[in-house]
């Protein structure tokens, strides 16, 4: 999982870094919105069909999996039907009579998704990722690929839609090939009943996830030039590798993992507990020096004119931290079969951000978009803690003291990192100095661990001594 993500992440990034060279802003500021659209009509009717078939002890079974994949390949007709219809309506929204054909063709992938097989959900309910790695992965770097190259030869929007139906076409092809099933026109009662059982809990949760996610891009297509989104976009894009990369290989596997121990409440908070210093310990230092060089890292990534967003990239980074925070909460709640514990949280912050991103838009542009992003979710992260501690007995001060070791090594590291940035005026300096920086932080990091180390392998000599 962690070689094929780093492989389809690092073709993406060097994807990107030559498109925007050949691409104007403006185009990735028109494909924002296509992406934008093909959420909301996701988001509009997302059940939760891959987290039910890893959450549901039978998910694995055929009668399930048959289940699944009708309500899946249904839900991607009824979407492409409805996308076809507003696409025109959503064009004229945002003065971009492009947009009608671009949203037309971009929504195909969501047919390509409804019909995917079922199974590949399966083969990570029982940590099987060869194939999900061959499959997702490899579906993703022929969709980088087939975008870069006819970009080449078509400098303007339609290599960044046609890739992006392509990565879902190649995974659904990908999926029947690796993992088949063979639909049935017979219903299992007992599995339909689990299904919607569990859908009925995140109705609404992906909707109301949506609205906080979208809502900065929608604001900023109305009010600001489609140039200054594009910038927008690529930043918020590659501050969201590494929420990506850990999306691809530790959310299959925290999912499964917590719900093995979904009625041990001690497990829960132990495993909880040790994922969160251990993100804290690495992640806190990293999000820190990314964001004192994001000015040099844009530069050199997408180009000087992309320095103009380094604040909301660096903003961005310290999001991406917290956001990858809440998702080892919310696997919590959906190991446990309660997606709808999550929906409180989710619609604070869509008050939250509905009540300050359009302000924030109006007086700082990007800046205040980014901003109001990661207040938003730090405010609201505060009620999630509050339910956690009810369902699984967490006390919040143990929650706290996991974030104390990455604290110290960031606050140590920041004096010199800025000091760094203040003097040197080489961006290839200044990165360099950063990289060298990161290195001592995560040393630092290794070594305040030393001590669970001998723990662990003490214990596991006992063990060996026993059997």
């Amino acid at each position: 999982m962690a070689a094929g993500s780093m492989v389809e992440r690092g073709a993406r990034l060097v994807r990107n870094m030559i498109l925007a060279r050949l691409l104007a802003p403006e185009y990735f500021g028109v494909m924002a919105l296509v992406n934008m659209a093909s959420l909301l009509f996701e988001a509009l009717t997302e059940v939760g069909v891959r987290q039910a078939v890893v959450q549901n002890t039978k998910g694995s079974s055929p009668e399930y999996l048959n289940v699944a994949w009708w309500f899946s390949s249904g839900r991607g007709i009824f979407l492409y039907i409805l996308g076809w219809l507003s696409a025109p309506t959503l064009a004229r929204f945002y003065h971009e009579p492009a947009l009608t054909d671009l949203l037309r063709v971009a929504f195909l992938a969501m047919v390509f998704v409804g019909f995917t097989s079922p199974k590949l959900f399966a083969l990570e309910k029982h940590f099987r990722f060869g194939r999900v790695v061959l499959i997702q992965q490899g579906s993703g770097l022929v969709g980088t690929l087939l975008s870069l190259l006819l970009a080449w030869y078509y400098p303007n929007v339609w290599p960044l839609v046609i890739g992006f139906v392509a990565e879902a076409f190649f995974r659904c092809t990908g999926s029947f090939l690796l993992c088949p099933i063979r639909p049935k026109f017979t219903f299992d009662r007992d599995s339909a009943r689990d299904l919607f059982r569990f859908s009925r809990g995140m109705i609404g949760l992906p909707i109301l996830t949506y609205t906080f996610m979208q809502a900065d891009f929608f604001i900023m297509g109305r009010l600001c030039s489609k140039s200054l989104l594009g910038l927008y976009s690529l930043a918020y894009t590659l501050a969201a590798i590494q929420q990506m990369i850990f999306t691809r290989i530790a959310g299959p596997i925290v999912l499964p993992a917590f719900s093995e121990i979904q009625h041990h409440n001690h497990l829960l908070r132990k495993n909880l507990l040790k994922v969160t210093k251990l993100l804290i310990l690495f992640g806190l230092p990293f999000e820190v020096l990314s964001g004192i060089f994001s000015s040099s890292i844009l530069t050199i990534i997408y180009g000087a004119e992309y320095a103009e967003v380094s604040t909301a990239f660096a903003l961005f980074n310290l999001y991406m931290l917290f956001f990858i925070m809440g998702t080892f909460i919310f696997s919590i709640y959906l190991s446990i079969g309660r997606p709808e514990l999550h929906r409180q949280f989710a619609f604070l912050r869509v008050i939250l951000i509905g009540i300050t991103m359009y302000p924030a838009v109006v007086w700082w542009d990007a800046t205040g978009a980014a901003a109001v992003r990661l207040g938003c979710l730090l405010t609201a992260g505060i009620w999630q803690l509050v339910n956690l501690k009810k369902l699984i007995e967490l006390p919040l001060s143990q929650y706290v003291k996991t974030w104390t070791g990455g604290f110290i090594i960031a606050a140590i590291i920041a004096p010199p990192a800025i000091a760094w940035w203040y003097w040197t005026n080489s961006v290839w300096l200044q990165l360099a100095g950063g990289m060298i920086l990161l290195g001592v932080a995560w040393l630092m990091a290794i070594w305040s661990l030393r001590e669970s180390f001998k723990r662990k392998l003490f214990k596991d000599k006992i063990v060996s001594v026993q059997n």
